[in-house]
């Protein structure tokens, strides 16, 4: 049997689930399943048919419906009983009971009802709405993600238009079986067209004992930006006391957007910090900041600072500062501008303010600037760059030189059918941010060559005749 009833409410009853798991899954980032095994909640359906063509195709592809009996009058009402499939590309729908009145455009399905699509798969007991009035309802819903890991459930899942809501929802990476974590919420309000959610009264789970309870909460439901809070990261240590930094996103254009980052530590003080991004054509960038006044540890741990830290210069300040910016920028088809700075107030700050060891094994950082151009036959380009010190053990003498600045040329080009000829010229000026005992200078280096190189898919001979020329002057 065939007609042209269409799956409109499917999807957006669907989309309303699916937002149910970005509550979980507050960071864009894969989760981790170490706890959980790999179990479907909701298993494949065998009579779905295998997707045909994309989402976004649906509306140009037919529906086809097929039951075991069909009784009513076409164009008014009709009744299918007994095995009804509905399928429409990679949308399959099916229960034992689907009536639909086309004089006031309501329709249900009940018993056994299985809906599949390229993103998931879900069961629920019933089905009804009304077309014309947009709205639909969905009771006792269980729900499997495919395209990533996730499952749950709902008691009903009401929608009118583009808002709906869930009523005690639940979301988990881990099967019904060993459910080791669980987030639950007593109801979550889905607004698709403001790309907003509302979760009251949630509570996340690890097996059976309830570790946060957050009465209200909004968190989006696609990748629009969106001025406002941020997830908080709330700490508690011995050393910053009671930690709570709290993420304002100010989506100021298109083309860039800036990221309060205000941080209260009860040991220490008020942090302020802040990231501000932006894209240009053929470029971008990225500056942070942050700025402690009167950091309390200093104090705190002054007597024992000067014990550990004999080098004086390498103590904590008082006021403490980070500044970092990293931008391209793209001058013509040729030529690119490129920085990274780097500047932190005292050598103990990535040790205080970094979450992971890598922050405490970087004994220096390292700044540059430059112009840097690249042919079919030649590299070029002048830059600068800066060593500062990371590491409050060491002193600044054990600093790389700085190079300000560089400008080096490399040309290479085939000369008949098997030779090369280039050169390679480097002239650097070196100083250092200790000049009493590691002087400077600077540094001419020039290399032309003539190679012949022989290469098969396994092995390579490339033999060159070069002249090189290295000469130093020094402070």
């Amino acid at each position: 049997m065939r007609t042209a009833l269409r799956l409109l409410p499917l999807p957006l009853c669907i989309a309303c689930s699916l937002a149910a798991q970005g509550m979980a899954q507050a960071q864009d980032r894969e989760p981790d399943w170490g706890l959980c095994p790999v179990e479907d909640s909701v298993p494949v359906f065998a009579d779905a048919q295998a997707p045909v063509g994309t989402p976004e195709q649906r509306a140009e592809q037919p529906t086809n419906i097929t039951g075991d009996t069909l009784a009513g009058v076409d164009g008014e009402n009709v009744q299918y009983n007994g095995n009804v499939t509905l399928r429409r590309g990679d949308q399959f729908l099916g229960a034992d009971n689907l009536a639909y009145d086309n004089l006031t455009s309501t329709y249900v399905a009940s018993g056994a009802v299985r809906y599949q699509d390229a993103g998931m798969r879900l069961q629920a007991e019933r089905l009804e709405g009304d077309q014309s009035a947009d709205t639909h309802r969905v009771d006792k819903v269980r729900y499997q993600l495919t395209e990533r890991r996730g499952n749950g459930g709902a008691d009903r899942i009401e929608m009118k238009g583009a808002v709906g809501a869930l009523y005690g929802s639940t979301y988990s990476t881990c099967p019904p079986s060993s459910r080791w974590w669980e987030l639950r919420a007593q109801r979550i309000d889905i607004d698709n067209d403001e790309g907003m959610g509302v979760a009251r009264n949630a509570v996340l789970r690890v097996g059976r004992v309830p570790i946060l309870y957050v009465p209200i909460f909004a968190f989006p439901t696609d990748s629009r930006r969106k001025t406002g809070l941020l997830y908080p990261q709330v700490g508690l240590s011995s050393r910053n006391g009671f930690d709570w930094k709290q993420p304002i996103y100010l989506n100021l254009a298109p083309n860039y957007d800036a990221t309060l980052e205000p941080r209260y530590m009860s040991n220490r003080g008020l942090l302020l910090g802040g990231e501000f991004r932006y894209l240009r054509e053929g470029g971008a960038g990225t500056l942070d900041l942050e700025f402690l006044k009167s950091d309390g540890l200093v104090d705190d741990e002054r007597a024992e600072e000067i014990i550990e830290v004999p080098i004086v210069a390498n103590r904590r300040k008082d006021d403490r500062g980070l500044f970092r910016f990293n931008a391209y920028q793209n001058l013509d088809p040729t030529w690119q501008a490129r920085t990274s700075l780097n500047w932190t107030s005292d050598p103990r700050y990535g040790e205080d303010f970094s979450n992971s060891l890598s922050g405490l094994a970087a004994y220096s950082q390292r700044s540059d600037i430059g112009v840097y151009g690249r042919g079919r036959h030649w590299d070029a380009g002048v830059q600068a760059d800066y060593w500062q010190l990371g590491d409050y053990l060491l002193n600044e003498s054990n600093l790389p030189y700085n190079r300000m600045p560089r400008l080096y040329a490399n040309w290479a080009q085939p000369v008949g059918r098997l030779f090369e000829a280039g050169v390679s010229a480097d002239l650097s000026r070196f100083d250092h941010v200790d000049p009493a005992s590691r002087p400077g200078g600077s540094r001419i280096d020039l290399k032309p060559y003539v190679s012949m190189p022989l290469e098969g898919a396994s092995w390579f001979v490339n033999p060159t005749l070069a002249y090189r020329y290295t000469g130093y002057q020094l402070t």
